[in-house]
């Protein structure tokens, strides 16, 4: 566990490393590219503009969705210690 801990802290270890997509978001990142070739000729630099702002979106989702995540694993962990105390 305090190893665990010290590659986190360290960044050591990724929350993302080991993730891979799920079909949804396969069939989604294949939906974007798609859109991507029949679009990004047209507009050009827009579409980098456009792009660079959804990834900025995505990452601070992520960032919430790992806290969210990391927070209710820490409160099943105490209800869980809880109750063998008891």
């Amino acid at each position: 566990m305090q190893n665990t801990i010290k590659d986190l802290w360290y960044g050591n270890v990724t929350p993302l490393e080991n993730t891979k997509l799920s079909n949804n978001l396969e069939k989604l990142y294949n939906k974007l590219s798609a859109i991507e070739s029949e679009v990004k000729p047209k507009i050009g630099k827009k579409w980098d503009d456009i792009d660079d702002v959804f990834s900025d979106i995505i990452s601070e989702y992520q960032v919430d969705a790992f806290i969210q995540g990391f927070s209710l694993g820490a409160k099943l962990i105490f209800e869980i210690h809880q109750n063998i105390d008891e």
